[in-house]
């Protein structure tokens, strides 16, 4: 399989508006698509980043991916946060 730089679109980390920049992406035949992405706990902490700083509210994906991310039940997370179970739940 050989692999060529593009743009791919990084749908494993949940958000769907992530798109990596000239990356190497591996085109199988069978239709899989692969990226080597070498530094993707790097790429994590660099998206934490970026919603931390979002002058928006955040929607319930970017939510499930900084719980994720934390390592954090729905429980520990609504707590960290200081709202309920239920409220994290509804969000997500």
């Amino acid at each position: 399989m050989e692999g060529r730089h593009q743009n791919y679109q990084y749908m494993q980390c949940g958000l769907s508006n992530v798109v990596l920049l000239d990356v190497l992406v591996f085109n199988c035949k069978c239709g899989e698509i692969a990226a080597d992405i070498p530094a993707i706990s790097t790429l994590h902490r660099i998206i934490v980043c970026a919603l931390l700083l979002k002058p928006t509210l955040l929607d319930k994906d970017e939510i499930r991916f900084l719980r994720k991310f934390t390592g954090r039940s729905a429980t520990e997370f609504a707590e960290i946060i200081g709202h309920s179970k239920v409220t994290v739940s509804r969000w997500e």
